[in-house]
């Protein structure tokens, strides 16, 4: 018997990393793979680590829309470590060979996710670090399956050059599997999206935008219709997410605003941001949805006089870290705008004419 030492990342709960694998445990069953849906996590280190390390998170994929995938582990190399995270997608089959693999890019368009680890620390890939995975299913599945393969200078996990099912039976237990995880998944079709409109999100300076809000405006869109935005870049203090929900509300006699607040959009900050709709019936020519960036000032700075007046902003929902704020918070943020001033730096409408229905 051996054991691993890198960054442990689990095959199943309870995996005390020694190798051959225990011919009675399921290797399929990573708890440290974990899709977490079709909108960013505000907070992976408290989400996943801590008293949470030992919680499993038993997501389905969801076929059409971006699912987002965290991958944890422990150090367990007795030394500071350092290494990078691949992450691969595998249409659903019974042999799992590397042959069936698909890599899956990092939310930074990057192979890889980089990590660092502290002697016996336990780590999760993140947004406010290399980024994490986003995976978009387009073919129904019944178990579509994740691999998750960590490499670092001592244990480089080199992808095997399996010729037989033998092989690949050694592979998946012994020693030849350190570094490599897998999960199976529940595959769910969902209705795609009727359409997605895609606006790129940046902060091209280096100084963080620390008082802003993005604004998402709807017209003509038809009530009972479901609604989500969602950025891979996500992250506290710049959590751009909007689950996804039913629209109870007339749009065609009055547009319908939901405000999210930036209180920390890192500098060189740059990922797209996604809307997607869902909708329940044909659209008109009324059909239109305008993102905003309004950055927010207060009376003390040299921008105020530029500004006017949050009117839009006082009759919006509000949304902060994934949920509509209920009404006495709300209010309370209303009566702290009504202090300051904003100015449009950014916005772009999207018309969807009657002919691109789908």
């Amino acid at each position: 018997m051996s054991t691993y030492n890198g960054l442990f990342v689990r095959s199943f709960m309870g995996d005390t990393n020694v190798y051959p694998k225990p011919s009675k445990e399921s290797v399929w069953k990573s708890p440290d793979i974990i899709p977490y849906g079709t909108n960013v996590c505000e907070n992976p280190k408290e989400t996943f680590l801590g008293n949470n390390f030992n919680k499993e998170f038993p997501k389905d994929i969801l076929g059409g829309v971006e699912n987002y995938v965290y991958i944890r582990g422990e150090n367990t190399s007795g030394a500071s470590l350092k290494g990078d995270m691949y992450l691969y997608y595998s249409d659903s089959t019974m042999l799992l060979a590397p042959t069936t693999w698909k890599p899956i890019k990092s939310t930074k368009g990057g192979d890889c996710v980089k990590f660092k680890a502290n002697v016996n620390e336990k780590i999760v890939c993140d947004n406010t670090d290399d980024g994490i995975f986003a995976v978009k299913p387009e073919k129904p599945e019944g178990h579509p399956c994740l691999i998750s393969r960590i490499v670092t200078a001592s244990e480089p996990a080199p992808i095997p050059d399996l010729k037989d099912i033998t092989d690949f039976s050694i592979f998946i237990r012994s020693e030849q599997s350190k570094g490599y995880a897998q999960r199976n998944l529940r595959y769910v079709e969902t209705a795609k999206p009727t359409f997605t409109l895609t606006e790129q999100m940046t902060n091209p300076f280096t100084t963080p935008i620390t008082d802003a809000y993005v604004l998402l405006t709807m017209r003509g869109v038809p009530i009972g219709s479901e609604y989500q935005m969602t950025c891979p870049g996500s992250q506290p203090g710049c959590y751009l997410e909007i689950p996804k929900t039913k629209l109870t509300q007339d749009t065609y006699t009055q547009e319908y605003s939901v405000g999210i607040h930036i209180s920390n959009m890192p500098g060189k900050f740059s990922y797209p941001l996604y809307v997607n709709f869902w909708l329940n019936k044909n659209i008109d020519g009324r059909f239109k949805v305008t993102p905003e960036l309004i950055a927010i000032y207060s009376s003390d700075s040299r921008a105020y006089k530029y500004g006017s007046p949050l009117n839009q902003l006082a009759t919006a929902n509000l949304c902060e870290e994934g949920h509509l704020l209920d009404k006495v918070t709300h209010a309370k943020r209303i009566d702290e705008l009504a202090l300051k001033l904003g100015i449009r730096v950014g916005s772009c409408t999207h018309i969807a004419r009657p002919a691109q229905q789908t």
